[in-house]
């Protein structure tokens, strides 16, 4: 495991209690402070009874988790009922335990999928499903900055197709 918005941590002898030490002066890609409350507003809406069926991973991810803790504005805590060995590698599933901005999923009624808004390189602007995903760099990224200003998930069904625009170049 490697650090990342999670710069420390520490795991209490009887594996129950893991506290995480924040990355400072982090935002969300809407301007929004990434901080502790941010992270237990995450995890809370993934633990009954606020966990929805579409949160596919979050049993899987949360489900030893008793409670979280802000214990002040860049450590978290969270309290297992039991401790669980693979507890650390599955918070770094991408999908299985998002951290998005809590004023975009209040404001887009829990959809992280359609309209996520993270703390990464880059800023998601668009889904036109079947069609294409379009990605802008995020300037205002903590850490290092991504070299390439647009990335664009172009989709194309057709086997032939797709090797056709491969070999043409198509962008």
């Amino acid at each position: 495991m490697e650090p990342c918005l999670a710069k420390t941590w520490d795991v209490s002898p009887d594996g129950l209690t893991y506290t995480f030490h924040l990355q400072e002066g982090v935002k969300f890609q809407d301007g929004t402070d990434f901080n502790a409350d941010a992270v237990k507003f995450n995890i809370d809406r993934q633990l009954p009874p606020q966990v929805t069926e579409d949160m596919t991973y979050a049993s899987f991810v949360y489900g030893s988790v008793k409670d979280v803790q802000v214990v002040d504005k860049n450590t978290v805590k969270m309290n297992l009922n039991a401790p669980s060995t693979p507890f650390l590698n599955n918070l770094a599933m991408v999908f299985a335990a998002p951290i998005v901005s809590p004023k975009a999923l209040q404001d887009n009624k829990n959809n992280v999928n359609q309209t996520p808004v993270g703390t990464g390189p880059y800023k998601f602007v668009k889904w036109a499903k079947d069609e294409n995903i379009v990605l802008v760099r995020n300037d205002e990224y903590w850490g290092t900055k991504a070299l390439t200003k647009n990335v664009i998930f172009k989709f194309i069904k057709d086997n032939s197709a797709r090797v056709v625009a491969l070999n043409n170049g198509e962008k």
